[in-house]
């Protein structure tokens, strides 16, 4: 009997010694994938998700203190470090940043005695990457000399929809840069406008009406080669042309607003009051543009990069109606031209409708900038209108 319950305990301990033993497996025995594979970003970025592996134990249980090496074995890149130790969850983690190279990247996670799992990146090409933006929000990102080199300037590029006509606020702030922005459309490749300073620490604020379609906006710097940490944001805006401000536009707009004695001038003494747009241009594409006004004598001119005039009309194409002002242009060269959308009279002011046809009748397939979907003309423009209007002709 004595015996026996020396044998019940015996065994009763051996068999918690067991349980203890199933719980807390002593050896690893496989490793997966958890998390961070299949990720694509530029050259130079950190994997916004770091590379998680999972370590198991011969019980199938979570092991924790494993030793995972880490090592990149096609590619560049850097990893945060050699070697990292699984937790209570069996899970082990690396951060990685790609090198400077294009092309595939992988990094192998290996256990002593377990066979090692193989992860995939892709270091894409920095001006074929676009970052998808929801508009109407602010995001923080940084210039680095692995961004896209376009022209000795470095540039991000985000993507960003709009489903309709609609005017939009584009800012870029930084407390080290001078800032500049680029704004395209998506797809052809055109240029819509930019706005910047030569001011460190001054925000680059550009407004512009676009109609529907894709865009992507281009943060960079006014002076080439800098690099540095920037918010980008964006809004809408009111759709109008108010008070000499610069506003760029696309073809397929229109916009009711009014000419007031607070807009562009082109004399002090005896002054023709005008709202001015940018507009961006394809050579031998065909620019039509209405301006219709029942306040006043509508007269429209279009001006190139350089300020030489390219066409003027102060008549219209409808049958009867002279009030209107009717403007068809074939430009002579791919560049960016400004519309004055003015009065024929002096000092006339009132409310009006400005048209832009969205057709180009010749295609425009030339684009200005390299990047995401451009070519590889790198001439960087800085368009500013007149401080006052050119003077109305006889």
């Amino acid at each position: 009997m004595r015996w026996s319950s020396r044998l019940a305990i015996t065994m009763l301990l051996a068999g918690g010694g067991a349980c203890g033993d199933s719980s807390s497996p002593s050896v690893p025995a496989s490793l997966a994938i958890a998390d961070g594979n299949g990720q694509e970003f530029p050259t130079g970025t950190t994997l916004p998700v770091p590379l998680k592996v999972t370590v198991l134990g011969s019980s199938n249980q979570a092991f924790s203190g494993a030793t995972v090496t880490w090592a990149v074995t096609v590619g560049s890149a850097t990893l945060g470090g050699t070697t990292s130790t699984s937790d209570a969850l069996g899970a082990a983690t690396m951060t990685v940043t790609l090198g400077a190279n294009v092309g595939a990247v992988s990094i192998r996670a290996s256990v002593p005695g377990v066979t090692p799992v193989t992860f995939a990146a892709t270091a894409a090409d920095p001006c074929q990457f676009l970052w998808p933006h929801t508009f109407g929000t602010s995001v923080a990102g940084t210039l680095a000399a692995t961004d896209c080199n376009f022209g000795g300037y470095y540039a991000d590029f985000y993507a960003f929809t709009v489903p309709s006509q609609q005017s939009l606020s584009i800012t870029m702030s930084s407390g080290t840069l001078a800032t500049w922005i680029d704004l395209f459309r998506f797809g052809d490749g055109n240029y819509v406008g930019f706005a910047g300073d030569t001011v460190v620490s001054t925000p680059a604020v550009l407004e512009a009406i676009v109609a529907q379609g894709s865009y992507v906006i281009a943060p960079n710097t006014y002076f080439d080669h800098k690099t540095g940490s920037y918010t980008l944001s964006t809004a809408v805006r009111p759709q109008t042309i108010a008070n000499c401000s610069e506003v760029w536009v696309t073809r397929g707009i229109t916009v009711t607003d009014a000419v007031t004695a607070s807009d562009c001038s082109d004399s002090a003494a005896t002054p023709s009051f005008a709202d001015v747009v940018g507009i961006f241009g394809v050579k031998g594409s065909v620019l039509t543009v209405a301006e219709r006004s029942a306040a006043f004598n509508a007269y429209l001119s279009l001006f190139n990069f350089q300020g030489t005039e390219i066409a003027f009309n102060d008549d219209s194409a409808d049958a009867g109606i002279t009030t209107n002002a009717y403007l068809v242009a074939t430009l002579p060269d791919t560049n960016l031209y400004f519309l004055v959308i003015g009065t024929a009279g002096v000092g006339e002011t009132g409310a009006y409708t400005l048209a832009i046809s969205p057709s180009a009748t010749v295609a425009a397939s030339e684009p200005l900038f390299p990047g995401p979907f451009l070519g590889v003309n790198a001439q960087r423009f800085r368009f500013a209108k007149p401080g006052s209007l050119p003077r109305r002709r006889p």
